[in-house]
């Protein structure tokens, strides 16, 4: 078994899905998901609907999940400005995954290439990727807004390289905010 603590590393550095279905599990999947549900529509993702508790494809046993870019926009904003942590532990590279008795051991890794890309020319604050068959690859990053106050979002969705584009976008703003 894993704590908490752990799992909630592993679900967020490296998209660990099994972590994801641990705590779903945890308070019931369908609790789980109507409460995520709930939420969504609380901060105001009015486009978004959850059907499973990791974001995977829609199968047999459950549905997808669908968000708009605008609702994804709303979810970043409000995890930067409620839950920084969260942001945080998505820019670790790697992080030390053990069980409780301290038996097994692994490094997860971070599925965001941009956090080691030298050419990256703006700091990341947090984001997530994400890539599932029918949605193609995605990335919501959020980024400091340099030499000014404040952060933009970046959300690209169905990309065949998520990474390239979303540097594209960041590096042509940052270098605009520059003149």
């Amino acid at each position: 078994s894993y704590s908490t603590d752990i799992l909630y590393k592993a679900l967020l550095i490296e998209s660990n899905n099994a972590a994801g279905w641990v705590f779903a599990e945890t308070l019931g999947t369908d609790k789980f998901i109507n409460k995520l549900n709930e939420k969504a529509k609380a901060i105001g993702m009015s486009g978004a609907s959850l059907g499973n508790p990791v974001g995977i494809d829609p199968g047999s046993d459950y549905k997808g999940n669908y968000a708009s870019i605008n609702d994804l926009v709303v979810l970043a904003k409000y995890v930067n400005d409620n839950y920084p942590k969260i942001f945080e532990t998505t820019r670790a590279k790697d992080a030390v995954i053990t069980d409780t008795a301290g038996k097994n051991t692994y490094i997860a890794s971070s599925t965001n290439k941009l956090l080691t890309d030298s050419t990256l020319l703006i700091t990341i604050i947090g984001g997530k990727t994400g890539e599932t068959v029918e949605s193609g690859k995605n990335l919501l990053l959020v980024f400091k807004k340099v030499p000014f106050p404040g952060y933009f979002i970046s959300v690209v969705l169905n990309s065949k390289d998520n990474f390239e584009d979303t540097k594209t976008l960041a590096n042509a703003i940052y270098l605009a905010e520059q003149e």
